[in-house]
């Protein structure tokens, strides 16, 4: 299933753990100096599995320390998989994104 969850930040040397961004698909998050890209679905829907085409838009997302708030980077980035990354600047973002997928399973019978 890939139902998006909450990320939360805990300090290095212990105490109360602090939700910080919710619907993140994937664990698909990387931390930069000054926010977080992540890829989120509005509605928090996805497919029965990850191969499925989620029900919803799946968008890139920045999260900015300074403001405390997210900004839509891009729309409609389709079904996504793990491995979201970044430049660290921010200017080169790369996500693996699944167009389709086919299985075939066949039964071969007496084969030499």
């Amino acid at each position: 299933m890939d139902k998006p969850s909450p990320l939360w930040r805990l300090p290095a040397l212990g105490g109360v753990p602090v939700k910080v961004l919710e619907g993140v698909v994937l664990a698909n998050f990387v931390v930069r100096e000054g926010g977080i890209y992540y890829i989120d679905r509005p509605s928090g829907e996805g497919g029965a599995y990850y191969l499925d085409r989620p029900k919803s838009e799946t968008r890139l997302q920045y999260f900015d320390f300074a403001t405390r708030r997210s900004t839509t980077v891009a729309r409609d980035l389709g079904n996504v998989e793990v491995g979201l990354t970044a430049s660290r600047d921010g200017r080169t973002i790369l996500y693996p994104r699944m167009d389709s997928s086919v299985d075939d399973l066949m039964l071969v019978e007496n084969f030499r």
